[in-house]
């Protein structure tokens, strides 16, 4: 996952992109070693070339998954989403309508990675209730 957010020329670390309605990247929240609490700055073209190699990522992933036949479930939540106004629910609006329209392309490729390594793991049946 580090590969999907390099280190700044400081050393501060990018943890999280801050999004507007217009999907335009409003800012990059940054920890930089040795000091506590969050730093913001504007992005730069090196975190557009992150998220679209994030973005490129979660599609080859999607399409191995299409290409295997789709078995099991999708690596992304492909559920729909309740209805308008359902709880509070307005996202909808903005053109999302599946649970996966909620995530960002790192969000995404971090769920899979996880599902993945998850799925390697042996557990002892008779450790269930």
């Amino acid at each position: 996952m580090a590969g999907l957010y390099p280190r700044d020329p400081d050393g501060a670390t990018p943890i999280a992109y801050l999004w507007a309605r217009t999907v335009r990247c409003e800012a990059v929240v940054t920890l930089r070693p040795g000091e506590t609490g969050r730093h913001y700055r504007l992005p730069n073209d090196a975190d557009y070339a992150a998220v679209r190699k994030a973005q490129e990522r979660v599609a080859r992933m999607l399409d191995e998954w299409e290409r295997g036949g789709r078995q099991g479930l999708c690596p992304v939540p492909d559920e729909p989403l309740p209805p308008i106004g359902t709880l509070g629910f307005r996202v909808q609006r903005y053109g999302m309508m599946q649970r996966g329209d909620l995530f960002t392309a790192w969000q995404k490729v971090a769920f899979i990675i996880l599902s993945e390594v998850i799925s390697l793991i042996s557990i002892d049946k008779s450790l269930l209730c």
